[in-house]
């Protein structure tokens, strides 16, 4: 055999056994319509409530028709952590703009202040939320609008940090539609909490309620998974977080910690409750009708608010 053929066969040779090296590193696809009992270890139907040979209650594992792939092929879409950051982003920068046309009579120091910190009555256009504007004015929208404004330019920044780094694991483990319920359940708990402590006359704002949903959802789903690494880090980080604010808070701050606690214990409610009912259809069905539900308050909120907002901005 001439040089240029062997070589030629070798150049052959390493191209397939790299395209085989390819496909086997490929993620396995698997039926959709069978799982396995995790008691016996046989196959069984993928909707079957109790394995038809050693009759163990199998109704709790779900089967997905992209089971077997990649994270990046079976992730949620990720694009709903950047909507919030939009949303957030364009609240803060609304307010900024609002702020700085009160203080275009001030000393310029006022007017950088304002793209740092959005004045109270900014706050209050835009939907914070407060206890005689919910429960005297019956303005309920508020309990979700309040959730995208911040106080300020830390506070956006530390709250947006947090949910790049929980959101994607809440949409891995939770799907998007359970996301969003999450997302909206535990923030307008936070609120309601808050808001229902009339002793205290305060303002609420910020994203924080729905982080610390996050959490417990992630630490009760850990916890019923039987990952108990997985779930005493969570709880960690829980104990911590909550610690963390409430020090905070006592050096003069102004940090909600009812928002924080109330979101905190009713994602673990709603972690709970989704992992009892993944495979029920039924479940599915009232998670939808729910989430429209927020959808709608949520756009009642943005017509009270966003034509007087940018009628003023403009």
């Amino acid at each position: 055999m001439s040089p240029w053929r062997r070589r030629l066969s070798r150049l052959l040779t390493e191209i397939k056994e790299s395209w085989n090296k390819f496909k086997s590193n490929r993620p396995q696809k698997f039926a959709s319509h069978v799982k396995m009992c995790p008691s016996c270890g046989r196959l069984i139907a993928a909707k079957t409530q109790a394995c038809d040979y050693c009759e163990t209650s199998v109704g709790h594992i779900a089967v997905k028709s992209e089971r077997g792939a990649s994270k990046a092929d079976s992730a949620p879409l990720a694009e709903s952590v950047f909507a919030v950051f939009g949303v957030c982003v364009f609240f803060f920068t609304l307010g900024a703009i609002l702020t700085s046309q009160q203080n275009e009579d001030g000393s310029v120091f006022d007017v950088l202040k304002s793209y740092f910190m959005p004045a109270g009555p900014v706050t209050e256009l835009l939907g914070h939320a407060e206890s005689f504007a919910v429960y005297a004015l019956h303005e309920y929208w508020r309990l979700v609008t309040y959730m995208f404004l911040h106080g300020n330019l830390i506070h956006i920044l530390f709250n947006l940090s947090a949910l790049a780094v929980l959101g994607p694991l809440v949409l891995r483990q939770f799907g998007l539609r359970r996301f969003w319920l999450i997302t909206f359940g535990t923030g307008i708990m936070g609120a309601v909490i808050s808001s229902m402590a009339f002793f205290w006359h305060h303002a609420t704002v910020g994203f924080s309620g729905a982080l610390f949903g996050y959490l417990g959802a992630l630490w009760i789903n850990a916890k019923r998974q039987g990952d108990l690494i997985e779930a005493d880090r969570w709880l960690r980080f829980m104990i911590f977080g909550n610690a963390l604010m409430i020090g905070v808070s006592l050096l003069g701050m102004g940090i909600d910690n009812l928002c924080h606690l109330g979101g905190m214990f009713f994602g673990i409610f709603l972690g709970a409750l989704m992992y009892e009912s993944r495979s029920s259809v039924i479940a599915i069905r009232i998670e939808k009708v729910v989430l429209v539900l927020c959808l709608a308050v949520w756009g009642w909120g943005l017509i009270k608010v966003l034509p007087e907002a940018i009628f003023r901005a403009t």
